[in-house]
């Protein structure tokens, strides 16, 4: 207590989250020890400029909480931040699982399937993200013009076919 103490009013949060990560491997109630990793991630995430910390801890709180949609959120800002794009398509993808409410995983989609054709470059996820989004709203030009985009990248010419078969509309 008294070395957490001393390591916030000096503003040392690195050594104050090692402290922090110290108490929690003692800590044996698991519901204590995830909201433990979720406030040393949140303090990391708001005093540490590198993401690292902060993205190791949120981890750390994913491991132990699998659909926590803040460690989620979390994870997606850092990696961000990081710009690091796979990890960021792969938190992504975790999230939309995840999601209820139909506007938020079609937002979720939409940014998943530009992230990974135009940052990983992984033509394959793209078009899953953007037939995610296709199941929500059929009617969406931004993802059917996407997912064509791909499908002719790609020569993937029957399934480029199979929407305008199914509709009459060659």
């Amino acid at each position: 207590e008294f070395l957490k103490e001393m390591y916030e009013k000096r503003r040392d949060w690195d050594k104050l989250i090692d402290v922090f990560r110290r108490e929690l491997a003692l800590t044996p109630d698991p519901d204590s020890r995830l909201e433990g990793y979720k406030n040393a991630a949140r303090m990391a995430t708001e005093n540490i400029r590198d993401p690292d910390p902060g993205i190791e801890l949120w981890n750390e709180a994913l491991k132990r909480a699998p659909r926590d949609l803040e460690a989620i959120d979390n994870l997606k800002a850092l990696y961000e931040k990081k710009r690091d794009y796979e990890a960021l398509a792969t938190i992504l993808e975790r999230r939309v699982r995840l999601l209820d409410d139909d506007a938020e995983k079609m937002k979720t989609y939409q940014t998943l399937g530009m992230l990974l054709s135009d940052r990983v470059q992984d033509p394959d996820r793209a078009i899953k993200a953007w037939q995610g989004a296709l199941r929500l709203d059929p009617d969406d030009l931004k993802a059917r013009k996407s997912v064509e985009r791909l499908y002719v990248e790609q020569k993937r010419w029957e399934e480029l076919e199979m929407p305008y078969a199914s509709s009459g509309a060659y």
